[in-house]
Formats: C-alpha cells, structure tokens, sequence
C-alpha cells in the first residue's frame, strides 16, 4: 500500500471510531435532542482535521441519526432546543482517545496548511521551509515532516533533491491533466456508489441546490463549498473501489480547492450552469440510471475544465495571495 493509500485508510477508519463514539454519546443522552453538531467546532475540540469529522456526520445523517440542517450544520433529532449552546465534550473509550489522540499532530493544523498552501498554488512556485512552519504552528519538527509527506502522497508538494519541498504550481497544463483524470475517475466511481447512496440524502442534496439555483447568484464560499462536496466527494465516497477512490482525490483536491478561491476573488459569474449540472446528476441517480449519470457527470466535469482555465488565467492576471511565512515564492507572478 502506498502513502496515498495509506492516509486515505487512516482517515477513513477515524471517520469510523468517530462515528461510533458519536452515535454512542447521542444514545446514552449526553448529546441530547436538539443539540447542533457543526463540522469545525468538532474538528477543534477533537484536535482532527475536518476530513474524517465530515465523513462522519454524512454517515450519521444518511443512517437518520442525525438530521442536516439547511444551512451547514446538523441537529439530533427529537424534541429539545440548545441552539447557541456549546457542543458538549465527547465521552470517548479508551480506544477510540487512543486513536483520536495518535492522530493529533499533523491533524491539528492539516486544514490550515492545506488552506494556507492551495491559496498559493494559482500564483508561481514556492519553496516551503519545513523549520519556518514547525515555528509558526508551534509545532515539531516531526509533526511537520510527517504532514509535508502527506501532503507530497497527495500530490501537492514535490521534493527536489534531498530536502528541498516546492508547492506544485496550478498552471493550466495541470489543471487539464487533474480535470483528465476525473473525468476518468468520477463517473466510474459514481456508477459503483450509486446502489449504495441514501435517498434521502440525495434528495435533500436536490432541495439544497434548488434553493442555490433560487438565490443564485448570492451564493456564498460554503454554499460552493458544499454544493462541490455533496456532489463530487459524497456521492462518490461508496465506491468500494478503495485505490480508485485514493486517486480520485488526488486529482481534487487542489481543483476543488482553487474553485472557492475563484469565489473569493472573482465572484460568481452572471450566468453559471454548474447548479442545474450537479442537480441533474443527482436526480438521474434518484432515477436509478447510473450510467446516464455518470455520461451527465463527465459533461459537467468537460464544460468545467474549460471555464476554469479561462478563471484560473483571471485569477493570475488580476489577484496576489496571501501568502503564509513558511513559503518563498521562486517563480511565477512576482
């Protein structure tokens, strides 16, 4: 099993331990009816990255344990109000702290350098000083040597030589070949999913993005970020093919990630389709046609590919990062 694999496995059985430790806490009344559970305070008060947490509560919500909320955020079911309250801490087995706690490095600051990293990416290539980070979160060495592998397993980060670590610039050449490899992907992986997807969940997916269609074009970075998620990572993260799955989110997440950038900078276009695009793939899976799916899924990903290549150039020519100071840009924009 390669590093990729590997980190898409730790994620995938933290979601579990998360899972169950969760459903427990709501079953013994610890998490009572009406308590609110939002993916990043979780994340925070488990010292994990946002990852596993949002697998989690999908899965909770698809087995009805949870209800998700219009906006981002989910409610246990049942009678009872703490809106505006603290989450209440989580009783957590010794097994489940154990592995919640092996996992407590590199995970605290994974979302914040990989935010930090991929606002980057559109703007040149930047060397990345290991020492610089490790003081500027507070961490160790180790911790950071073990999140820059993660990220190079991911593809984000190249090594040159022995130790010097480049951010992998997003010019359009690799914007083409990571759109290439989705379309390649995704639909096969959404073909496989698709026996195993909530219909329900699918039809709240629906309703969510009717009422972005509605609203359109006063849509906000999580309204992207979720509409992106719900589609293309949810409705895909069944396909029991495992290794596919690896290489599938290799290829998204820098364009995933690159598209709420778009949103930040440049706004929403006055005409965008890509709402009535993921809604008709997700109404062809309600349809039991996976296959027509996957065909109006690879449509949407070829008309995506050319409208951020004409985006990723705006961005460029118009925009600088922010750039964090662990980074030293070396080529690119100056």
């Amino acid at each position: 099993m390669n590093s990729a694999d590997a980190g898409l496995d730790e994620e995938l059985s933290l979601s579990s331990v998360l899972y169950q430790a969760v459903r427990a806490n709501i079953e013994s009344g610890r998490l009572p009816p009406g308590t609110l559970l939002n993916e990043h305070r979780l994340a925070r008060q488990l010292a994990v990255s946002r990852a596993p947490v949002s697998r989690m509560l999908q899965r909770l919500a698809a087995d009805g344990v949870l209800v998700r909320l219009e906006q981002r955020g989910y409610r246990v079911p049942g009678a009872g109000s703490t809106a505006g309250a603290e989450t209440p801490m989580l009783e957590l087995p010794p097994d489940a702290l154990e592995i919640v706690r092996g996992r407590a490095g590199w995970e605290k600051i994974w979302d914040q350098v990989e935010s930090d990293l991929v606002a980057c990416m559109p703007f040149g290539r930047f060397k990345i000083n290991e020492l610089a980070m490790a003081e500027h979160y507070g961490v160790s060495r180790t911790v950071t040597r073990d999140l820059i592998g993660r990220l190079e397993a991911r593809n984000l980060i190249e090594k040159v030589g022995r130790s010097q670590r480049f951010l992998r610039e997003l010019v359009p050449g690799l914007m083409s070949d990571l759109y290439e490899v989705r379309r390649l992907l995704e639909p096969t992986a959404l073909k496989n999913a698709a026996p195993r997807l909530s219909k329900p969940r699918l039809e709240e997916m629906r309703a969510d993005l009717l009422r972005g269609e509605a609203k359109y074009p006063n849509l906000t970075a999580p309204d992207i970020a979720r509409y992106e998620d719900d589609l293309h990572v949810e409705c895909t993260e069944a396909c029991l093919n495992r290794p596919l799955i690896a290489a599938l989110r290799q290829s998204q997440l820098p364009v995933l990630a690159t598209n709420r950038l778009f949103q930040i900078y440049l706004g929403m276009p006055t005409l965008e389709p890509f709402l009535a695009e993921h809604r008709l793939v997700i109404e062809l899976v309600l349809d039991n046609a996976p296959e027509s799916a996957a065909v109006a899924l690879d449509a949407h990903l070829r008309s995506a590919a050319r409208k951020q290549q004409t985006r990723l150039r705006d961005l460029k020519a118009h925009h600088r990062p922010a750039v964090p100071p662990y980074v030293r840009q070396v080529g690119g924009c100056g």
